[in-house]
């Protein structure tokens, strides 16, 4: 069980009129303010992730609890009351996918909430303990859910049509003995491409090769453009890829409809949490559509570089190892009067 302190960064994904959109604050209604949910912990082992900062993520043993808390708020113009509840998600190759009020899984069902409903003046906060119960007999794969903060309906007005908003924190948990499986991706081609308005883009064709759902992002950089031009670097959007899957990033040149072709050195930089990969190309973009996918080079993953290092430790040790065993023979040989002689 992962030990925890306080964090207060926050990425909220919000639902109004049941369609999901992205945001830090759900508006319950023009001018009238809004509320909020975000992670009041993370993990210390995660604390160097930031996606622990972002989502509920952990390992948990089967027959195992975790816990964390959640802070929600509100900025509505007066006192308003909320819900907070489970809900089911999943994850396939068009990313993190929050199911239907009422639909259910496995985490939802381990999951519960000290508070259900909530009442908050404008401008106040309150802490939510978030509790899973894993099952002795769970599957060791990974699940996901989110926690919904939901604008109340007024039960006694039930023939107006009320608009409902919510915000929610992913959850991404993994049942396992010790850290759980460690996600992993590869780059594994680079496409330059025009969007329809003319905006030049980078594609990034991803693949998971881990056995837990991966959420990558990063930044773009382009230099050694025509005349020596360069771009500073561009910062992505998120990507999430479910085990077993690949999946493309699209990055996006700002203000770049009448961007030279090229060529262009490209280096893409993406980084999952748990370690970085690196792909760089030479590559122009075309007058319209799709160009041709570019294999990456000079890219090491975190992984390969640790996997070096680790290599070339074990051949430092046996290289001291020889030398130790050369020097003690040749001691004993000398104070035995051996001869001993180069062949």
């Amino acid at each position: 069980m992962s030990r925890v302190l306080s964090a207060s960064t926050a990425l909220l994904v919000a639902v109004v009129l049941g369609l999901l959109v992205p945001g830090s604050m759900a508006l319950a209604q023009e001018n009238s303010g809004g509320f909020g949910i975000r992670i009041g912990e993370v993990p210390v082992d995660l604390a160097d992730n930031p996606r622990a900062s972002t989502y509920i993520i952990d390992n948990v043993p089967p027959g195992k609890r975790m816990e964390r808390q959640i802070v929600v708020s509100s900025t509505m113009s007066e006192r308003a009351n909320f819900e907070l509840y489970v809900g089911a998600a999943h994850v396939d190759d068009e990313g993190y996918q929050a199911e239907p009020r009422g639909a259910t899984n496995a985490l939802t069902t381990w999951t519960s909430l000290d508070k259900t409903e909530v009442t908050l003046d404008p401008g106040q906060e309150e802490v939510v303990t978030v509790s899973v119960d894993v099952p002795a007999d769970a599957p060791e794969v990974e699940q996901y859910a989110l926690i919904w903060m939901s604008t109340k309906v007024d039960e006694n007005n039930a023939d107006a049509v009320q608009a409902v908003s919510r915000v929610g924190i992913r959850m991404y948990l993994s049942v396992g003995s010790g850290d759980g499986p460690r996600p992993s991706f590869s780059i594994g081609s680079l496409l330059p491409i025009r969007l329809g308005d003319g905006t030049a883009a980078i594609k990034a064709i991803l693949e998971n090769t881990g056995a837990r759902a991966v959420e990558v992002s990063g930044t773009l950089d382009l230099t050694e453009g025509p005349g020596g031009l360069s771009v500073p670097a561009i910062e992505s959007g998120g990507k999430t890829i479910p085990p077993g899957s690949s999946g493309e990033l699209i990055i996006e040149v700002p203000s770049s409809s009448s961007f030279p072709a090229g060529p262009w050195s490209a280096e893409v930089t993406l980084d999952s949490g748990y370690g970085k990969e690196t792909a760089a190309a030479e590559l122009s973009f075309p007058e319209q559509g799709e160009g041709e996918p570019v294999a990456v080079t000079g890219g090491l993953s975190a992984a390969a570089w640790i996997a070096l290092g680790f290599g070339g430790a074990i051949l430092a040790a046996l290289l001291a190892l020889w030398r130790r065993r050369g020097s003690s023979s040749a001691q004993d040989a000398a104070q035995t009067g051996t001869d001993v002689r180069a062949s």
